[in-house]
């Protein structure tokens, strides 16, 4: 039924209810609903972060709400800029969303527009200089599969956004390392050609003033900065990679999630130099060669950010880069595991970063599922040294009545598990560290161990498992989230 414009659905509802009691049940607003808007590309089922399905929920506990957001924009023809190692600009799943220069003339050999780069009709190659920055190392064109392979075209994957431009800049070479020179000179060219978002899956520990001031430019330009926090399992706090470690109000610095929604064991973190984590672990996106392929690392987890970016502006062309950083960065999904690991204590949500009032994720609904957290006092140590370990208790432990058991074990170089036993000693039998643990938070410390007795050199990894009390460790590692990994080196005392 039509009601008078002065009244709103639910005030209609009220005063018929009220005033027709006796003819009307219920009343309730006509509301719209949509088709969720799922791509038809064959290999979408694959791609975790943007619709994880484990769970059976609509939104995952892994993914960035991708599906609900792409109910609201699938993107719009605005300019990211993928400074990398180039973009297979050719590649079948993003040939369609590759920018293109119209201020030149393809070909002519003249600068027709007058920006110092001839023929500069796809991008710029800061390596080789010259007008082609093809893709020779494959990472700069995973990431831009990411921001934007074109989505719902029948072909291999989709992208954060559906339709965008992608500027390739090339600057890395073959080996996948660039100078800072042939950064910065990258940075400055892609703000120069109206790039919304400079994407940077890269980063170094040495501090370069002239970086800051491409950034600081992009800054006055109105343009975000999204940069890898870094894959060194390290504090930033404490020791920054740049330019995620910049200052500057105009960069957004990632760390990478894993499957389980937690920080990726190879992820640097930083409570005040990491702004959010994105999914970065074991990612499928495109390659040179139209092909495809799983990378992971907080390249990956930028590459998402990025994207989240274009898809804010493309629904809200009038936001300022302010704005749709402090969209982003609200809108994440809080997750205990993350506090104290990146300042907004959470992971992308592209759905309430779109709509601030849209609901929070549901967490799993097995109680006995839980993220586990590894974190040793130094990523190395000498032969004979104590090592320290804490473990940690995070996402996904809801009862407060629930009682686990708790594993600790490292690999040898021969593929064999030591477990740690009471008072730090080794067993090769799966030995409980701590029994009937209670969890009574969602973030709850086991215990901090000092080791005793010698490892040999070499690389080894920490495994930490929770169980039901009396169930067995193996049995259990098939759950990702009650499996934690982290890597250490025993290194030889120097002479």
């Amino acid at each position: 039924m039509k009601i008078s414009s002065d009244l709103s659905e639910e005030e209609a509802a009220r005063l018929l209810l009220e005033n027709a009691g006796d003819l009307v049940d219920y009343a309730e607003p006509n509301y719209l609903v949509y088709a969720q808007n799922s791509p038809d590309d064959p290999r979408f089922g694959e791609l975790y972060a943007l619709h994880d399905t484990s769970q059976g929920g609509i939104q995952g506990t892994a993914d960035v709400g991708a599906v609900e957001a792409w109910d609201i924009q699938t993107g719009t023809d605005l300019a990211v800029a993928v400074v990398d190692s180039g973009v297979d600009y050719l590649h079948e799943d993003l040939a369609a969303n590759i920018w293109t220069n119209r201020g030149e003339i393809p070909g002519n050999g003249i600068d027709d527009d007058g920006n110092g780069f001839v023929d500069d009709v796809r991008g710029w190659d800061f390596f080789a200089d010259d007008n082609d920055p093809r893709d020779e190392y494959s990472h700069g064109t995973h990431c831009a599969g990411i921001i934007g392979a074109v989505g719902n075209n029948g072909v291999g994957v989709a992208g954060v956004n559906w339709r965008v431009k992608i500027i390739p800049v090339r600057f890395m070479g073959p080996d996948g390392s660039g100078t800072v020179a042939n950064a910065v000179r990258a940075m400055d060219y892609a703000t120069a050609m109206g790039a919304k978002v400079i994407s940077c899956s890269w980063g170094t520990t040495s501090y370069s003033r002239a970086l800051e001031e491409a950034v600081e430019g992009a800054d006055a330009a109105g343009v975000i900065v999204v940069a890898a926090a870094g894959n060194f399992a390290s504090d930033n706090d404490l020791t920054p990679v740049y330019p995620a470690s910049y200052s500057c109000g105009n960069v957004i610095s990632v760390a990478a999630s894993d499957r389980s929604g937690g920080l990726a064991y190879f992820s640097c973190w930083g409570a005040n130099a990491v702004d959010i984590a994105a999914p970065g672990d074991a990612i499928l996106s495109t390659v040179p060669g139209s092909g495809y392929t799983c990378m992971s690392g907080t390249s990956m987890a930028a590459a998402y950010v990025s994207g989240a970016a274009m898809l804010a502006w493309a629904h809200r062309p009038a936001w300022s880069h302010d704005e749709v950083i402090s969209a982003i960065l609200d809108g994440a999904t809080p997750c205990p595991s993350l506090a104290g690991r990146v300042a907004s204590s959470g992971r992308l949500n592209l759905l309430r970063m779109l709509d601030p009032d849209a609901p929070l994720p549901q967490p799993p609904a097995d109680p006995t599922m839980h993220a586990v957290a590894l974190t040793l006092n130094q990523p190395d140590f000498r032969c004979g040294e104590q090592l320290t370990l804490d473990v940690t208790v995070g996402f996904g432990a809801f009862s407060p009545d629930l009682l686990c058991d708790g594993y600790c074990a490292v690999t040898l170089a021969d593929g064999r598990l030591l477990f740690l036993g009471a008072g730090g000693r080794w067993s090769s039998a799966p030995v409980p560290i701590v029994s009937g643990f209670r969890v009574a938070d969602l973030k709850a410390q086991i215990g901090r161990f000092a080791l005793q007795g010698n490892l040999p050199c070499g690389r080894y990894t920490w495994y930490a498992a929770l169980t039901a009390p009396g169930e067995n460790p193996y049995a259990q590692a098939s759950r990702a989230s009650n499996l934690a990994q982290a890597p250490f080196d025993i290194v030889a005392v120097q002479p």
